[in-house]
């Protein structure tokens, strides 16, 4: 009686960890779900952005109007996806960059500085 007693104590104790694993899965992986939707879906918009680099007499920088990159459905439109939703293989993406360059400029005046705009 008593073995049989510690067998089913052992399989109830097993039974109770499976239990608790597949809830773990079932948490990590509605966690994993969530975090994917939420970058196949987040956005980015950066504007006026002016970096620049001076010394011995040379001045270098980027310049940059506009950055933005969206998410957006088969036709182009921005949009919220759910692939899950939808069972689409593709995320499809728009990145628009606008007023971009890079430039550099050799001759600064002899007290070291230029006006840069």
């Amino acid at each position: 009686v008593r073995k049989a007693w510690e067998e089913k104590a052992e399989y109830t104790l097993m039974g109770e960890q499976i239990d608790q694993d597949s809830s773990s899965e079932q948490k990590s992986s509605f966690l994993s779900r969530l975090v994917r939707r939420i970058i196949e879906n987040l956005q980015l918009e950066i504007e006026d952005v002016h970096l620049a680099v001076k010394g011995c007499d040379i001045a270098a920088g980027v310049v940059l109007k506009s950055l933005r990159l969206s998410t957006t459905d088969n036709d182009g439109n921005v949009k919220f996806v759910d692939r899950q939703a939808t069972h689409d293989a593709f995320l499809h993406k728009e990145l628009l960059i606008s007023g971009f360059g890079i430039y550099l400029q050799e001759d600064m005046t002899s007290e070291g500085t230029t006006n840069l705009e």
